[in-house]
């Protein structure tokens, strides 16, 4: 190593300390915003009666990171920690139990949101305890889910081959990162290879893998754990790094779309642990989200927005963080995703649910119906096969203002078997307070849904009526002497249902839309999903077990007759 080498490692290591310092002092006077766990966690960098900082283990990992290559704005460079982050590895790495050669944490959780360089700075760790950390015969675990390994393992060679003093000491072998070994067959090719007398390796392997129990690992790295089912894999990484000194088990995640589970549990445990309510003094949290009294509705703030992203403004930028925002406000799924995995909050919520129990209460208010009186009226109906719920939707627009209102009507067969449902639904009740009409007998009475068309003839200007085919041609013969308008018949297909859900759902998220303040409405758009044809088109589907979506349907068989009677005549007609 040449004498400017030597003085570059040098500035490189002291900026890493200034980068640790920075973090430390900012959380401390508050110029860098983070939450109270945090500010907890900062004060245990320091030496007390049981533990002392050895800075010398921090100047190793430093300068082994210098020698780490990194992809930054379409180029690999020489990797820039973030202050959170060179503050992390002080606290792994040079803390110790007084007098001893023992690292105080063996546990470390960090709890934070997408694009913070998260899976990276735990790539680059397991690169150190193969290469750096002077273990014998070092094996590491990435452990993440079937899904995202192949993209792991791509990262991880990606690093390697663009950092060339890594690079000539290790080997690829099945996705596996390897140590050249004196009898490794490795071809030289025109790279220099170095021989190490060891054999050592970095494994990415699926969280549902065996053979995470019967390892000995210095280091278990395991992604993503709000994916985990339960703590098995973690209580396996757990025993298979007891058996190596001064190992490492390291937890990295966002948020998931579940209330509850392991992940929201360990969580709440490392709230604890950081706030002294736990003692557990080898586990380290790192925890990057809100505060208890923090207003959890605010999305749009950009304080919280800091608290979940200690690289916002650096590698995760302001105006991504703005696009995200800007994106939830017009789709369920990206508002989830924004909520989940930019604020790190839980979340229930379903990827294919149409819309969040959240967004609904925004739709769940009253409609007077005595203020719409003459006014023009959309019908959309949805009929059982035989006696389940049938709906009926009126669904008004309020040009001025840019609002819609719907209020529903229900009707199911009175039979004792449809009553109560699996998910602990029971009808009666909704029957008893008017919400659902039961029809005398076991199926559904077409008369009743008739004579209430009818009777909305009398109160408001029927424009039409859109209806699924289902149950039509039988229907259709108690509407003779009915005046109902328009009779638009909107096929439940991805490509018809799709524009007009698209209206419903924007409109809901943008507070533009309500649909009463009946229950069954708001059921009946919990147990809606949507799947997505090839070309980008939405249609509603019956969750899981089945339950009724008509309401939900309705209300898009009344806003497909919308669209058809005032933007194109000519639109889904057959």
């Amino acid at each position: 190593m040449t004498i400017n080498e030597s003085k570059e490692i040098a500035r490189y290591v002291d900026k890493c300390w200034d980068r640790l310092y920075e973090y430390q002092k900012g959380v401390t006077n508050g110029t860098i915003i983070t939450n109270k766990y945090m500010k907890n966690v900062v004060t245990w960098f320091k030496n007390t009666p049981e533990y002392e900082i050895k800075t010398k283990k921090i100047d190793r990992i430093f300068r082994f990171l210098y020698l780490v290559n990194i992809v930054n704005d379409n180029k690999y460079e020489r990797i820039e920690l973030m202050p959170w982050q060179a503050f992390y590895l002080g606290m792994i790495f040079g803390v110790y139990h007084k007098d001893t050669d023992m690292r105080r944490f063996s546990e470390a959780f960090t709890f934070i949101g997408r694009g913070n360089a998260k899976t990276t700075t735990g790539v680059a760790i397991a690169l150190y305890f193969l290469l750096g950390f002077n273990q014998i015969s070092p094996e590491a675990f990435v452990i993440s889910t079937v899904e995202n390994r192949s993209k792991i393992i791509k990262d991880l060679h990606a690093i390697i081959m663009h950092s060339p003093e890594l690079h000539q000491y290790v080997h690829f072998n099945n996705g596996a990162v390897m140590l050249n070994s004196y009898d490794s067959n490795i071809k030289r090719g025109e790279r220099p290879i170095k021989l190490v007398d060891d054999v050592g390796t970095i494994k990415v392997v699926p969280n549902n893998d065996k053979k995470i129990d019967g390892a000995a690992l210095v280091l278990a790295f395991i992604d993503e754990i709000h994916l985990l089912k339960d703590e098995l894999v973690y209580q396996n990484a757990q025993k298979s790094a007891d058996k190596r000194r001064n190992s490492l088990v390291m937890l990295m995640s966002t948020a998931g779309y579940l209330t509850t589970g392991f992940c929201v549990d360990l969580v709440d445990r490392a709230k604890k642990i950081a706030m002294g309510k736990i003692k557990n003094d080898h586990f380290l949290p790192f925890l990057f989200c809100l505060d208890e009294d923090d207003d959890k509705s605010d999305i749009e703030n950009k304080e919280i927005w800091h608290k979940c992203n200690p690289s916002l403004g650096k590698t995760k930028t302001i105006k991504n963080m703005e696009k995200y925002n800007n994106n939830a406000k017009y789709s369920p799924k990206d508002k989830a995703d924004f909520i989940t995995k930019d604020l790190n909050m839980f979340i229930d919520y379903n990827e294919s649910e149409v819309l969040s129990a959240e967004d609904l209460l925004k739709a769940y208010l009253p409609v007077d119906l005595e203020k719409w009186k003459g006014k023009d009226l959309y019908l959309g109906l949805d009929l059982s096969k035989i006696n389940d719920l049938s709906s009926l939707v009126c669904l008004f627009y309020d040009e001025i203002d840019d609002k819609w209102e719907a209020y529903p009507y229900y009707w199911v067969g009175n039979d004792s078997k449809l009553m109560a449902r699996i998910t602990g639904v029971n009808l009666n009740e909704w029957i008893s307070k008017g919400y659902i009409t039961k029809c005398s007998g076991k199926t559904i009475d077409n008369d009743l849904i008739a004579a209430k068309i009818k009777e909305l003839g009398e109160q408001f200007n029927i424009r039409g009526i859109g209806y699924d085919l289902m149950g039509w041609n039988e229907f259709e013969k108690t509407l003779e002497d009915i005046d109902c308008g328009v009779r638009h018949k909107v096929l439940q297909w991805a490509l018809h249902m799709s524009e007009p859900l698209s209206k419903i759902m924007m409109s809901i998220l943008s507070d533009k839309l309500k649909f009463s303040d009946n229950p069954v409405m708001k059921w009946n758009w919990k147990n809606a999903r949507i799947r997505q044809d090839r070309n980008g088109n939405y249609k509603i589907w019956k969750n899981e077990s089945k339950d009724p979506v008509d309401g939900a349907v309705a209300l898009n068989d009344a806003m497909a007759l919308y669209y058809h009677l005032n933007f194109n005549p000519n639109l889904f007609v057959y």
